[in-house]
């Protein structure tokens, strides 16, 4: 199949208009199906070439669906997102794809195409569940937060048991400031999911906002207990408790982390701002000096002085924010 394809790749037309049609129609069938299973053996290169060549004879829904998976399942966001335009040509009543199309518009910092594709979504189908989680999304990132809140709360009345969309409720209503009602939202959440780590992570950041030191270390220690390898959970743990004076017990939280891994930089970074605040200044300028090997770019927090050469603690503070 492979060498038949290959000399089909510099193949040139001939013969009847007739005849010709039913070539196109033969080789549209072989280029798409070996197409279909390159991409499922990871041949994507192949793929690729046999999906592109198939459109070239005929404008297929399915295989631009099987293009656009293969660009977005390899990080060719901008790529997908031009094939899936020619699959709406195709399919105009594709709310599925418009919504696809938000998403990829929202991971590539396009709010403003995200928004537009939700909304076009939602005119074809209107309680489209996902189209809503996607226009409050955009909405949210433009600053609309309001308008964000009612298109989330539809989304949730569109679909039970919506944990995804309840869950961005939660986020929106923190960043307004709202912690108690962004709490009753990630019980909610919880509900649904009990182990859901992003509704751990923020439930503990929602608690630590409202003075609830307790309530916020138990949720980062319920997320460890899910996912030991949360890393995030444990930054978080040892920055309160370096806030609340506890710098030694921070020490010890990170210290548990790096047994895990000694290749997260905010692992580093923690310690040494806990470390400062013991008054070891020795500690926290070595750990500063791993996080900043780890992670290099970092450099400029440190007001553009960092070098090999011993650091002077008011030039490194700034790598602890």
């Amino acid at each position: 199949m492979i060498n038949y394809l290959k000399k089909l790749f510099s193949a040139g037309g001939g013969g009847t208009a007739e005849g010709k049609s039913r070539e196109d129609e033969k080789n549209f069938d072989l280029l798409k199906y070996d197409g279909i299973r390159a991409m499922r053996m990871g041949k994507a290169d192949y793929a690729e070439k046999c999906f592109a060549r198939a459109l070239e004879i005929r404008a297929d829904a399915e295989t631009l669906r099987c293009l656009a998976s293969l660009y977005a399942g390899t990080g060719r966001g901008g790529e997908a997102v031009e094939v899936l335009t020619r699959l709406v040509e195709v399919e105009p009543d594709a709310a599925d794809v418009m919504v696809t199309m938000a998403g990829l518009l929202y991971a590539a910092d396009d709010y403003d195409g995200a928004r537009r594709q939700a909304q076009a979504a939602l005119a074809v189908d209107e309680g489209n569940a996902e189209a809503l989680l996607a226009l409050g999304k955009a909405d949210w990132k433009l600053g609309n937060e309001l308008e964000a809140i009612a298109d989330l709360t539809r989304a949730i009345g569109a679909r039970d048991g919506y944990a995804e969309a309840v869950l961005t409720r939660a986020e929106v209503l923190a960043a307004m400031r709202q912690p108690t009602e962004a709490l009753a939202d990630i019980e909610t959440a919880l509900g649904i999911d009990g182990e859901n780590e992003q509704a751990l992570m923020l439930k503990g950041r929602l608690l630590a906002m409202t003075g609830d030191v307790a309530g916020a270390l138990a949720a980062w220690d319920a997320l460890v207990a899910v996912n030991p390898f949360n890393f995030d959970a444990y930054v978080a743990k040892a920055g309160l408790l370096t806030d609340q004076g506890k710098a030694a017990e921070a020490v010890a939280v990170i210290d548990e982390a790096l047994e895990l891994s000694s290749a997260i930089p905010q692992l580093y970074k923690a310690r040494g701002r806990a470390r400062l605040a013991l008054g070891d200044k020795d500690g926290a300028a070595e750990d500063v000096r791993k996080a900043l090997e780890l992670r290099p770019e970092d450099a400029v927090s440190i007001d553009g002085k960092f070098s090999n050469k011993p650091m002077e603690f008011d030039n490194i503070v700034g790598i602890f924010k």
